[in-house]
């Protein structure tokens, strides 16, 4: 039931009800393995990773910009708000990868950063010894 935001230009898609096939791995968030456009993409149980119970009920995907493909599985989407910047204000990133708040509806939601995010699981990864996850 909390909500999160995302900056667009982290996005590169959003996709719901993608199957995922399963795959092994050293961590639990890992849900499985999806293919977008030809390309197998890892993709991870977002609020798992923010430090809630995985949701069987997931049904949204975000596809994060960046380098090496990764998805991250969540429950719900709420809107797409274009917001002045002197709405948000930065954190410093210390927890789960929020980044600050965006002030909409009234309301402080926490903002993610994704590459944040994305570089953590990759540190998980490398701290967890040699293997093929990415």
């Amino acid at each position: 039931g909390d909500r999160y935001a995302l900056r667009l230009s982290d996005v590169a898609s959003l996709h719901t009800d993608r199957p995922l096939t399963p795959a092994p791995s050293e961590l639990s968030e890992l849900r499985g393995i999806a293919g977008f456009r030809g390309v197998l993409t890892p993709v991870y149980d977002l609020g798992a990773l923010l430090g809630y119970a995985a949701t069987p009920t997931a049904r949204w995907l975000c596809v994060a910009r960046g380098s090496s493909p990764i998805a991250f599985l969540f429950e719900s989407f709420e809107s797409h708000l274009r917001l002045a910047p002197e709405r948000i204000s930065a954190g410093d990133g210390s927890k789960h990868a929020i980044r600050g708040t965006v002030q909409a509806d009234s309301a402080a939601i926490p903002w993610l950063d994704l590459p944040l995010l994305i570089a953590r699981i990759a540190a998980r990864i490398k701290a967890s010894g040699p293997s093929q996850e990415r």
